[in-house]
């Protein structure tokens, strides 16, 4: 054992030629603390203190000693990707977002001091439709619940009987809405889930003008994508509403985004979906069974100032809290009854007071996040990229 200990000095001295006798005890322990790192021998002196630096020497303990022959454990370094340098902007690549949307995100992580890449390979951090977090080789967020709500409206209804591995075993997931992120904070104790959010804004969005022309602007129109394949019961509710409404004249189209929807194909975004809300008095959500949250074309309508009609189940399944306020941006219904008979008999001077709320609402989701919500975003993805631990 001294004969060990002996080399080991010998070939510490080799490596710290050149530093002061002063400091050469400093020059070893860097040397033994960075063993594992790859330094290169001759760069150690480089790391102690030389004789014309400022300052007094540091004192050494037992520990120190231990450290240098390696006696004392080391602190593990937390996994592959928690030794790596932070890059100056952290990258983020997401699957499968529309162009428009990743227009509108980019922004986001833009105000967040991040940037959002079409490139997979440069990411530092991914947001994948995937469950399984357990054999990823990038930091990875499971993005998944932000596309189609279905985890977050199981947790709502199961509520500390929800098992979120049944959905997905990553460990960070990504939501639409801080409310959302409140929500899936319950089950950070129990399984160690963590979630952070993206806002979702339409700064691009024209808004309709402060005056109703009624003659031009009459429209009930409804945007849910394959809607009689997907939501069969709800697709028979709003039917109704559309017969019934067009027996009195007043005319309807529940629009999807494909030719097999009853009244053609809608573009999920840009000036063609602009061009529909510009001749609609109110846009029509019902979706119950199997329907997501914070629909897209529930936030678009709102901020292009067209009150949203939608039935009491839709609201409460669909999370629309900050989305739908009764009387604010909307109008919640008991049922497809209530819905015809408001449509039919609201007054102008009301429907006028709705539609300009709605218009003034609206705006908060017409403007780019907040510096808090940017924070927050910031403050997330750094914390998936710096973790080496990503399945619950």
């Amino acid at each position: 054992m001294p004969f060990a200990i002996a080399i080991v000095f010998a070939l510490a001295d080799i490596a710290c030629k050149g530093v002061s006798a002063m400091h050469k005890l400093d020059c070893w322990a860097t040397g033994f603390r960075n063993r594992r790192t790859g330094l290169k021998a001759s760069t150690l002196k480089n790391r102690v203190p030389q004789p014309h630096m400022q300052g007094s020497a540091r004192r050494w303990d037992l520990n120190d000693f231990r450290s240098m022959i390696g006696l004392r454990r080391q602190k593990p370094t937390g996994g592959p990707f928690h030794h790596k340098p932070d890059p100056p902007v952290l990258k983020v690549w997401a699957r499968n977002v529309h162009p428009v949307r990743f227009k509108s995100m980019g922004k986001a992580f833009a105000k967040a001091g991040m940037a959002l890449t079409e490139n997979r390979s440069e990411a530092h951090v991914h947001i994948s439709l995937s469950t399984a977090c357990d054999e990823v080789t990038v930091p990875t967020v499971y993005g998944g619940a932000m596309s189609n709500g279905v985890p977050f409206r199981k947790a709502k209804k199961a509520g500390a009987k929800f098992d979120p591995t049944k959905s997905s075993n990553c460990k960070y997931w990504v939501a639409k809405k801080e409310s959302e992120v409140e929500m899936l904070s319950a089950y950070t104790e129990k399984f160690g889930l963590k979630a952070g959010f993206i806002p979702q804004f339409h700064d691009e969005m024209q808004v309709v003008g402060e005056v109703w022309h009624p003659q031009n602007e009459s429209e009930i129109n409804s945007y849910i994508n394959k809607y009689a394949q997907r939501f069969p019961t709800e697709f028979a509710k709003a039917f109704k509403v559309k017969r019934a409404l067009q027996k009195g004249g007043i005319t309807v189209h529940l629009h999807g985004a494909n030719a097999a929807d009853v009244d053609g194909p809608v573009a999920m975004f840009g000036q063609e979906k602009f061009a529909h809300f510009a001749r609609s008095k109110f846009t029509l959500h019902i979706k119950v069974h199997g329907g997501t949250y914070y629909c897209q074309a529930v936030s678009e309508s709102i901020a292009a100032g067209v009150p949203v009609v939608v039935d009491r189940q839709t609201n409460e399944i669909g999370m629309f809290d900050g989305l739908i306020e009764h009387n604010v941006s909307g109008v919640v219904l008991d049922n497809v009854d209530d819905i015809v008979r408001y449509i039919e008999t609201v007054p102008d001077a009301e429907y006028r007071r709705l539609r300009a709320s709605t218009r003034r609402f609206g705006s908060r989701f017409r403007a780019l996040p907040s510096d808090e919500q940017a924070a927050k975003m910031k403050q997330f993805f750094w914390t998936v990229y710096r973790d080496s631990v990503f399945t619950m």
